[in-house]
């Protein structure tokens, strides 16, 4: 609805599921054209509403992913099967996936910050233009870990977990994502980094010999209206919804500045 762009579109949830603790994945069926990248802005009557990004388009069904930490994703996961939820959107610059053609791509992701890189995979994979993807997925700890995106994925492409804290006897990898960047080749490649402060792993990108023009950086800020009128997410000049959310990093460096 162009002339009512606040207004959300009604969309019919097709499956709800568990991924790990207190993360769930919603499906819904509906018209949209979206780019990886994108978010939507989903809303239940009398609770809210709250920005998503898209983990997956396939024709007519999306995906969205979320933590059950405030009181609209709560309510989103006791929904059933049938339901309908509002939607508006997508919104967002989407990732350059033109500028992918024939190259290595390094995608670096954080617990939530994984979702939109699910559906970076899911289109470089359909239109096979990377020469390489290499997905580096962190985590809170191994009870959030999304197991069955990751076991999907190495059927393909490398893929470096690591959690931030475990318990003893783990023997998996743990460290800070910007610790396990290693093998990283600076020449004919992008890296994408989708992370709550993306500051570190961008320097350490830049330390092993890419460029700031080889990386995209999510800016994360409070969204609110998503087409830059209500002015939460404006910061340096420039709209968070609208810009982003990610950015060169060289312009992201520009904008948070303080």
């Amino acid at each position: 609805m162009k002339d009512r762009p606040l207004m959300p579109e009604q969309y019919r949830v097709t499956a709800l599921s568990e991924l790990a603790l207190e993360t769930h994945s919603m499906k819904v069926s509906g018209k949209m054209n979206s780019l990886p990248g994108q978010f939507v802005i989903v809303s239940l009557s009398g609770v809210g509403e709250c920005p998503l990004y898209i983990a997956s388009h396939k024709g007519s069904n999306l995906e969205f992913v979320y933590r059950t930490d405030c009181s609209i994703t709560k309510a989103m996961s006791r929904l059933s099967k049938g339901d309908r939820i509002g939607i508006r959107g997508p919104y967002g610059k989407g990732l350059p996936v033109k500028e992918m053609n024939r190259k290595d791509i390094y995608l670096i992701g954080q617990d939530m910050g994984i979702a939109p890189l699910k559906h970076l995979v899911e289109h470089l994979k359909k239109a096979k233009v990377a020469r390489t993807i290499s997905i580096y997925a962190s985590f809170m700890k191994k009870d959030y870990v999304i197991a069955s995106w990751i076991k999907e994925w190495e059927k393909d492409n490398p893929v470096i977990l690591s959690v931030r804290s475990a318990d003893d006897g783990y023997l998996g990898r743990v460290g800070k994502p910007e610790d396990m960047l290693e093998g990283i080749r600076k020449d004919n490649s992008l890296a994408i980094v989708s992370v709550r402060e993306a500051s570190a792993i961008a320097e350490t990108l830049l330390s092993l010999g890419l460029k700031e023009k080889q990386i995209y950086a999510a800016a994360h800020r409070t969204i609110v209206c998503g087409i830059g009128k209500c002015g939460h997410c404006l910061h340096n000049g420039r709209y968070i919804c609208k810009d982003g959310p990610f950015m060169r990093y060289d312009i992201y460096k520009e904008l948070i500045r303080r």
